[in-house]
């Protein structure tokens, strides 16, 4: 919610706590009478803190010992004191090949190293120092500051930790360990650091706002809140701590408590740009635009020069869709700050969301060519690649992300992406050595976690990751509908007479695009005396073919690309829509917001989502009897069952269908057009038992992602985990302009992947006469292909289990008769099921309208 975490620490570099020096007892090693006197003479001195005294008699002894171990360490000791370490490592390293044993010697020789920058080499010298003496808390303590002056807050905490544990008594180790994991995000580490360090220094105010901070984070909310109210009884008037108690407090839904401090840490900062954008933060996030709009200008106004200030409010203004300002802040900036590689990065998401791809890539370029270690132009820069098809080199940069050194900051947003990507290329090795990937993502912000979504849906192989999936998603919806709960001016939809329902329709898909092949047959068909569609389009006119028929068979076409979600959803209000749908769910041009705004009395998904909403705003999701999800609890909305099926399709391809590819090749070829992320390892292991049961048989995928080597590679690799050789298998690369259903004439069976199954391309392989094996599930997204299927009279076809997939592909290879009679007349049986009766399907989705609302005045 504000701008970013407020601490009372830095990380400043810091050395080793104390000087790291040791003045040890000698050792007896046949000096004469006198030399041990000196030597014992030396540490005393030293002791004492009479440095010029020891060391006189340090050299006294190495004069006639010259390689005397205690006297070199020693004597290395005071040049480290004295801000020569380089001359302190000489010594003590010769010290140490004649006692290679000594671990006070150890210690201090990572000490003197710390002080040069030489923290590898340190950190081994103190690593053996710590094995070799594992209760010293200062070898523990000092390998802690040299992690940290790496950068490795994670290792630093928890040597912090065990230097706390072995000596309790020193208060700084406490606090060290709490500072470590804070910057680590160890919230759960940091919380109880804090807490034991509180309890030895209670009066530090400071360190209790850390740790209400870190117990924020930790999602404890309620302990958050109350150690922060403390914090702020301690100190009335700092406002850090009351931006802090304001994000505890909207985090838990306290929002009205929440803008106050809000409001007041503003007050009492007024030149603290940070507490102005945080309140400005707050109430864009709680949809008041206008105003917020309103105090960032106040606050560029006040620091125009200010380029990180800019990137921030820019940013911002381009996540409510401002994107024109947004472009004019940043453009402008950069006049002034060109090599500000922050400036780039938010350029490029401003052009990417418009869809300008080449320039996106070009800026996110510059950003990490001006900052190799900006981590999120890194990531923006694959995210881009990869919707350009570039696939090798998006898997290739992917690859260097977790090297990054803010990775551990920035974990949950860089994680949802890596798996996209990996899960695209088929790096199934990749994704596993992730290690749990579901924690961290449920924890990601929204704008994070709803990218993933699909992604994530694929690998829910179980029903209780499904159930998980649908928890999560419920917590999406919950957390973004209690923000927009908060917008003053939200009034209750009032419903008034119509002559006519009044529906829109809501998505990013009103153009050339398989969605529209759905849309069109109810723009064609609905009956115009009891209803009065509108379509609300989310991107940019694009005058194709499709979107003009579109355009001249709805009652409206509105594009609310530019528009807010408070001012989408007030202009879809005032048209007084009965009831609006969405047609695009959590997907990549997702206007779900708009929704939690409540602008129509009755909201349904449909269409373009498998899943879930997660908004208890959307109160219907229309599906049809096969599609219907067995059993409660894996939807949010409550199911509107649809008179026939849930779905119609437009016209037919005009593609001839060709012979059999089994009569021109003597052997069966399966194949698949599905999307690359939906492929599992199970699904290839599965393929790979069909196919070792059909002797000779290949298998064909048509995909973009196939001009990927590294795709390629990564799925004859599977293959080949379970016999079936890279001969046997034809990857085709599809290119743009290519039709796909010309990949229908090349293979005999389609096999359908699971989880995520197939629908549109389900849809056009029957249309091609072949056949299509599937399984289903319990979810919706498990049974869009058993629908499909069923409404075709194909339902033998769509099985429940992996070994009735199995069996019932190899039975239906086995088949040629079929396959050959198949590939002549399954087209003409498609277009006469339900999917492609479109008067059919507009009178039924009428019927389930009208049960709906009730009939027209």
């Amino acid at each position: 919610m504000a701008f970013g975490a407020q601490t009372s620490f830095e990380n400043k570099g810091r050395g080793p706590i104390g000087r790291g020096t040791h003045a040890v007892p000698p050792a007896q090693r046949a000096l004469s009478p006198a030399a041990i006197a000196r030597l014992q003479d030396a540490v005393s001195k030293h002791q004492a803190g009479d440095l010029d005294g020891a060391a006189e008699l340090y050299q006294a002894v190495l004069k006639e010992r010259p390689n005397q171990p205690d006297a070199l360490h020693l004597f290395g000791v005071i040049h480290h004191q004295r801000g020569d370490s380089q001359a302190g490592v000489r010594l003590i390293r010769k010290a140490l090949k004649f006692d290679p044993g000594n671990v006070k010697a150890l210690i201090n020789l990572g000490a003197a190293l710390t002080a040069v920058g030489s923290y590898d080499e340190a950190a081994q010298a103190l690593e053996q120092a710590a094995s070799k003496l594992p209760d010293s808390a200062e070898a523990h303590g000092n390998l802690a500051a040299v992690r940290e002056n790496q950068g490795r807050s994670k290792e630093a905490a928890e040597h912090y930790r065990t230097a706390a544990e072995r000596n309790p008594a020193n208060v700084k180790y406490f606090k060290r360990w709490a500072e470590m994991a804070f910057a680590a995000e160890d919230w759960t580490g940091a919380v109880a650091a804090f807490g034991r360090y509180l309890a030895m220094v209670p009066q530090d105010s400071a360190a209790r706002n850390d740790m209400g901070l870190a117990q924020q984070r930790a999602d404890r909310s309620d302990e958050a809140i109350a150690t922060l109210q403390q914090s702020l009884s301690e100190l009335p008037d700092n406002a850090m701590v009351h931006a802090n108690l304001a994000n505890a407090l909207a985090q838990s839904g306290h929002l009205a408590t929440a803008e106050r401090h809000f409001r007041r840490s503003a007050e009492l900062a007024p030149d603290d740009w940070k507490m102005q954008v945080n309140l400005a933060n707050f109430l864009w996030e709680t949809a008041r635009i206008e105003e917020a709009n309103a105090l960032a200008e106040t606050i560029i106004a006040g620091r125009p020069d200010d380029a990180i200030l800019i990137e921030k409010i820019a940013t911002r203004m381009t996540s409510v869709r401002h994107y024109a300002r947004a472009e004019e802040l940043l453009l402008g900036a950069l006049k002034g700050n060109p090599d500000v590689a922050a400036l780039h990065n938010a350029l490029g998401n401003v052009h990417a969301l418009r869809f300008e791809y080449g320039t996106a890539v070009a800026h996110y370029t510059k950003a990490t060519e001006l900052d190799p270690n900006h981590l999120l132009a890194h990531l923006n820069l694959c995210m881009t690649l990869l919707k350009m098809h570039r696939f090798d080199e998006a898997a290739i940069r992917t690859y260097g992300l977790r090297m990054q050194p803010d990775y551990g900051k920035h974990e949950s947003a860089t994680l949802s992406r890596i798996i996209q990507i990996l899960k695209i290329v088929a790096d199934f090795d990749g994704i596993e050595s992730l290690g749990d990937y579901w924690t961290p993502l449920e924890r990601a912000a929204l704008e994070h976690q709803t990218p993933a979504l699909l992604t994530m849906m694929a690998l829910a192989e179980d029903d209780g990751q499904v159930e998980r999936m649908v928890r999560s998603v419920r917590r999406i919806g919950a957390d973004l509908e209690a923000k927009v709960a908060w917008k003053a001016d939200a009034a209750p939809h009032v419903t008034k007479p119509h002559d006519r329902i009044r529906i829109g329709l809501v998505s990013a898909d009103f153009r050339n695009h398989s969605a529209a092949r759905c849309i069109l047959p109810l723009l064609q068909n609905y009956d115009r005396n009891r209803f009065d569609i509108r379509c609300y389009s989310v991107v940019s006119t694009t005058q194709d073919k499709i979107q003009q028929q579109i355009m001249a068979l709805a009652d409206g076409f509105i594009e609310i690309d530019a528009m807010d979600d408070p001012t989408a959803s007030d202009r879809i209000r005032s048209d007084e829509m009965d009831v609006l749908f969405d047609l695009s769910g959590w997907t990549a041009h997702s206007r779900l917001p708009l929704f939690a705004y409540k602008p129509a009395p009755y909201q349904i998904s449909w269409l373009g989502w498998p899943f879930t909403a997660g908004l208890a705003s959307i109160g219907h999701f229309l599906v049809d009897r096969f599609n219907l999800p067995a059993r409660d609890g894996l939807l949010v909305e409550k199911p509107l069952v649809v008179d026939g099926a849930w779905v119609c399709f437009e016209g037919s391809t005009q593609v001839p269908i060709g012979e059999s590819p089994f009569k021109r090749n003597g052997h069966i070829t399966f194949g698949t057009l599905n999307n690359t992320y939906k492929i599992s390892p199970k699904q290839v292991a599965l393929w790979a038992r069909i196919m070792a049961a059909v002797p000779g048989s290949r298998f064909l995928l048509a995909r973009a992602e196939a001009r990927s080597l590294m795709f390629c590679r990564n799925l004859m690799v599977e293959f080949a985990k379970y016999g079936i050789g890279e001969d046997r298998l034809e990857l085709i690369g599809q290119n743009p302009g290519v039709t796909h259903f010309e990949f229908y004439n090349h293979f005999d069976i389609s096999l359908d992947t699971y989880p995520v199954v197939g629908g549109v391309t389900t849809m056009d392989s029957l249309l091609m006469g072949v056949p299509v094996v599937a399984m289903y599930g319990a979810a919706f997204h498990q049974r869009v292909g058993h629908s499909i299927l069923n409404h075709c009279g194909l339902g033998e076809f769509s099985v429940p289990t992996p070994e009735a997939f199995v069996e019932t592909a190899c039975r239906l290879a086995a088949d040629t008769d079929r396959l050959a009679e198949m590939r002549a007349e399954l087209r003409a049986q498609v277009l006469a099921s339900p999917l492609f009766d479109g008067p059919g399907f507009a009178k039924h989705f009428g019927a389930a309208m009208m049960r709906l609302v009730g009939a027209p005045n």
